[in-house]
């Protein structure tokens, strides 16, 4: 897609023969762009989702040889639980990717005890501001399309798409998950330096072809991350 001179939808699919080959093949790759980030930043930026299709991936890249302390690690989204819940994002990410040489990279978790998550969107926007653009971020996609925490039904959905918007964690909530959400906005997902969309199954991959098929963003929110100026990596393995 052209638009004003910018070629947008720029995304290259990677099938892979089974998950293992997958999870290698991108850890390999994503160290090879933090190396390239690492070279020419102080201090670089890693997003990376929560769920459960990440784990090895995460594992993988624990152990790379790099300057770990140099890097600060943030959710794409999070659900409004403590750290220490089994549906919180950060604590899947502390136990499987903050180990091992990663443990030494900083981590910035986007909940807040005690605070409402208005108040939550604002102090980690506060944090972010001065470490953005992303340089690696790392995406999954749902059946329903979403990615992160931006569903197709959500109240601020608009919010969390808007181009204009200069928001950068947006609470959101949606009537098909239990727990509102925090979510990095679609403007930061899409200004990643380099940007990976990873999923797995036939029903996921039914639907990624099914987004990009559909006219409005607000029905495919994942479209609205890939349409963007920039190439991004679509990573699958049933």
């Amino acid at each position: 897609m052209v638009a004003n001179g910018r070629i947008f939808n720029m995304y290259v699919f990677k099938e892979y023969k089974n998950q293992k080959t997958l999870f290698t093949s991108l850890s390999e790759l994503i160290v090879d762009e933090l190396l390239f980030a690492l070279r020419n930043k102080r201090i670089v930026t890693l997003a990376v989702p929560g769920g459960t299709t990440p784990t090895p991936l995460f594992h993988a890249l624990s152990l790379a040889k790099i300057e770990w302390n140099r890097v600060v690690v943030i959710p794409t989204d999070e659900r409004c639980v403590t750290g220490e819940s089994h549906l919180s994002n950060s604590r899947l990410i502390r136990n499987n990717l903050l180990i091992n040489r990663a443990k030494k990279a900083s981590f910035s978790e986007f909940f807040i005890p005690d605070i409402s998550p208005n108040e939550m969107a604002a102090a980690g926007s506060k944090k972010l501001k001065d470490i953005l653009p992303i340089d690696v971020c790392v995406l999954g996609m749902g059946t329903d399309m979403h990615t992160a925490s931006i569903f197709p039904d959500a109240d601020r959905l608009s919010d969390a798409l808007s181009s204009e918007s200069s928001d950068i964690l947006i609470p959101i909530s949606s009537p098909t998950v239990a727990e509102m959400r925090l979510t990095l906005s679609a403007t930061v997902l899409k200004s990643a330096c380099r940007l990976h969309l990873i999923f797995t199954g036939l029903d996921k991959k039914a639907a990624f072809l099914e987004s990009l098929n559909k006219k409005s963003y607000l029905e495919a929110p994942v479209k609205a991350i890939i349409d963007r100026e920039g190439e991004t990596l679509v990573h699958y393995s049933n």
